[in-house]
């Protein structure tokens, strides 16, 4: 990865040239830059009877989200740094009546595609981002932990299910995102949904 470019173009590849602008924009920070963009939306946040189970650990943790509702506003802001390649997605999210739930992931690129999504106490989630001419996939690689900058797979998909989501874009301004956690046996966990608008670009 060149210094200056696009964190993301390596892990598009050769797809990265043909993504729709609003989707270049999403993923414009650059590598050791310090970048900052921002896209704000509406969400709908929906759990299991066994992902409610799990919320009192995810707000511990917090990782993913812990509640539940509708058209939540949500706003995402997109960091990098000069000091390392990695994308840090800094969520915060506004349920009615209750305190802004904060959830920062950092995406740290590997080989050709895949990513490693960086979560509190060293969680990881590996996946791999596919430009499919319509939309970015996002597919379900395992989980893992980070012991000092080694990651170190964990079998939970048994446990808590495959992640999968997925990003459409609408518009040069606005795109939409599906994200879900669900498990072989008892289907969908957990998982949000809805639209975003790109409200600030990097430099």
């Amino acid at each position: 990865m060149n210094k200056g470019e696009p964190i993301f173009k390596s892990v598009f590849g050769k797809d990265w040239e043909s993504l729709p602008p609003v989707m270049r924009r999403h993923y414009a920070n650059r590598a050791f830059q310090e970048d900052r963009s921002r896209a704000e939306g509406f969400l709908d946040v929906v759990s299991s009877p066994l992902g409610r189970c799990l919320n009192p650990f995810l707000r511990l943790a917090k990782i993913l989200v812990p509640y539940e509702g509708t058209h939540i506003p949500v706003s995402v802001d997109f960091i990098s740094s000069t000091v390392d390649a990695t994308f840090t997605f800094d969520r915060v999210f506004r349920f009615p009546g209750r305190v802004p739930v904060r959830f920062t992931s950092r995406l740290i690129p590997q080989h050709g595609s895949e990513v490693i999504e960086r979560m509190n106490w060293g969680f990881c989630w590996c996946c791999t981002y596919t430009w499919t001419g319509e939309k970015i996939i996002l597919a379900h690689k395992g989980y893992a932990l980070d012991v000092g900058g080694k990651f170190l797979p964990l079998p939970l998909d048994w446990l808590i299910g495959k992640g999968y989501a997925e990003e459409t874009p609408l518009n040069e301004e606005e795109f939409s995102m599906f994200m879900e956690v669900r498990h072989p046996l008892f289907g969908k966990i957990m998982g949000y949904g809805g639209t975003f608008r790109m409200t600030q670009d990097c430099p």
